[in-house]
């Protein structure tokens, strides 16, 4: 439901769609896209899409538990995965790869683009996570993410709020709390809560073997707000850290 009198309705360019007029979302507090009902986290990675991957259409492209089919759309080698743990790892499960971000059955080099929107968190070892998908990264690739920054309004570091043992035991660090997600349905467990830090923490994880360019602030031109959550891009062929300080593109 729309607050006109509070959040007006706003024009922009929608980067997924091109559609051109945004209503405020009192369910997800933000403004989503009249014409596809994007998100300004979708729209801020499919600029990164269009201005820094011009091919990224006709390149290896895995993209973990997608929740929409914008980008099965347009790319033309494409694979979707989810995790399913009581199946076997790397086998089809309807439309869907059944794939376990921390031991990929992935070949090494073998996708050029990686995308993991607000998944880091839900991970026990997402360390593990980033690891494995350098290792299957080609040398030319790429990796696209988003990290809801939950601590950064408390101006609180990044702590692990449950951990797994080795018989898949599960320690609550704190009282647990759940996301919502079409798989599983009961949601994701909030494994991480990220801070003001995890830029920090993330260079660490990537270590020497990419470059990191971050993104955040609003785009006007595109309804994006900072909605305090992490987007990055990581390049495999590069090293170092790199802060995003360009204009919109037209």
């Amino acid at each position: 439901m729309n607050d006109s009198t509070s959040f007006p309705e706003k024009t922009g360019k929608c980067t997924i769609c091109g559609g051109t007029r945004f209503i405020f979302s009192e369910r997800w507090r933000n403004y989503r896209c009249v014409e596809c009902n994007s998100a300004p986290r979708q729209r801020r990675i499919h600029y990164i899409l269009n201005k820094y991957i011009k091919d990224w259409d006709s390149i290896r492209v895995m993209e973990f538990a997608p929740i929409n089919d914008w980008v099965v759309k347009r790319a033309k080698n494409y694979v979707g995965t989810q995790y399913y743990p009581d199946k076997k790892l790397g086998e089809k499960v309807g439309r869907f790869e059944n794939q376990n971000l921390e031991n990929l059955t992935c070949k090494n080099e073998s996708y050029d683009l990686f995308l993991i929107e607000d998944i880091l968190e839900h991970l026990f070892n997402p360390q593990k996570a980033i690891s494995e998908l350098l290792r299957c990264l080609s040398k030319t690739g790429y990796i696209i993410g988003t990290v809801p920054l939950e601590n950064k309004h408390a101006n609180k570091k990044s702590e692990q709020v449950a951990t797994i043992d080795t018989n898949s035991k599960i320690t609550y660090l704190k009282e647990p709390r759940y996301h919502g997600n079409p798989i599983p349905t009961s949601g994701s467990l909030v494994a991480w809560e990220y801070g003001d830090d995890f830029e920090d923490i993330l260079s660490e994880w990537v270590n020497k073997d990419g470059e990191i360019t971050f993104f955040s602030g609003p785009m006007e031109d595109y309804c994006i707000d900072n909605d305090n959550r992490a987007t990055f891009l990581i390049r495999k062929r590069r090293r170092g850290i790199l802060r995003w300080q360009g204009k919109p593109f037209k």
